[in-house]
């Protein structure tokens, strides 16, 4: 508390210089005092006139204005922050632990966060809404951002890593491995944020991640495959022939595991590796599924 209200003063008396000198200046007044040094150095970033966020250790998140210091979030680094009316919108993010470079938003070992924030009374900022519980943010190993002025909309993109299996997929995705990519666009309702989505309120999760979904080559292999295994409509993903051969290769047996191999060797192939130790090769044109055999290579 005494290091956040020391840089509350020490700001607002240096308002007129960059942010960029404030952060350095900060820095090196924290290394002086003798603070454990955290995986980044410490951060000012102005939002409107007479407003800051700060990142300051160990891992805390305060909003700075004038000789006040709240803190609002705890965190390694601060992407971005905007102001609109009583609304505050913070896109903030932790990095990995072992990893100690600096990382633009949406770069690996960063994992991205967002809070809404509104005014009190009393001047202070409260939260208003987290995507905590949505099952459809996705942001693990992607990015946050505003879309266009103010806090209205964002933009949210992540992987398919640490999405859980269901019954009916059969892909193991790992960090080295191919993974879906998705993105979608949140625009604020009241208090909080909800996805722009052409589904039902009540849809399945596996239609919402489809949604999401960019149609790169694996993700359609991903989705044929779990269609079929659910016995849904795959006419759109996979051709006949194509899911004949998912069944005769035994691909839609419960229990069978696929692992989605790092490295595409031509545009449209993509390459599974099975729980016995058979490769598959898949192949996708036009958005669909149109072979997959053994690899005999």
């Amino acid at each position: 508390e005494a290091l956040a209200a020391v840089t509350a003063a020490f700001v607002a008396a240096h308002a007129d210089q960059p942010a960029a000198d404030l952060s350095a200046a900060l820095a090196a007044r924290v290394a002086d005092a003798g603070w454990p040094a955290d995986v980044r150095a410490p951060q000012v970033l102005p939002i409107a006139e007479g407003l800051y966020v700060a990142q300051l250790p160990p891992q805390n998140i305060y909003l700075l204005e004038g000789p006040r210091a709240q803190q609002v979030a705890s965190g390694h680094l601060v992407l971005d922050a905007r102001r609109e009316g009583d609304a505050l919108g913070l896109i903030y993010g932790t990095l990995e632990e072992g990893t100690l470079e600096e990382g633009a938003a949406g770069a690996s070992g960063i994992q991205p966060m967002f809070l809404l924030l509104g005014r009190e009374a009393d001047g202070t900022w409260a939260p208003r809404w987290s995507p905590q519980g949505q099952r459809d943010w996705i942001a693990t190993d992607g990015a946050i951002r505003f879309v266009g002025e103010g806090v209205e909309r964002l933009h949210v993109s992540g992987t398919s890593l640490g999405i859980l299996l269901g019954p009916a997929d059969a892909m193991v995705e790992c960090r080295t491995c191919l993974r879906r990519e998705l993105a979608a666009t949140w625009r604020r309702e009241g208090e909080g944020y909800a996805r722009e989505s052409a589904l039902r309120a009540d849809a399945a999760l596996a239609d919402i991640l489809w949604e999401m979904t960019q149609p790169s080559p694996y993700a359609v292999v991903h989705e044929a495959l779990r269609r079929a295994r659910a016995a849904e409509d795959a006419a759109d993903v996979a051709t006949p022939q194509a899911l004949a051969s998912l069944e005769a290769l035994g691909l839609l047996a419960e229990g069978v595991r696929l692992v989605p191999e790092a490295m595409q060797v031509e545009e449209g192939i993509v390459r599974l590796s099975g729980d016995s130790g058979t490769h598959y090769v898949a192949t996708v044109r036009d958005g669909q599924l149109v072979a997959i055999t053994t690899d005999s290579g």
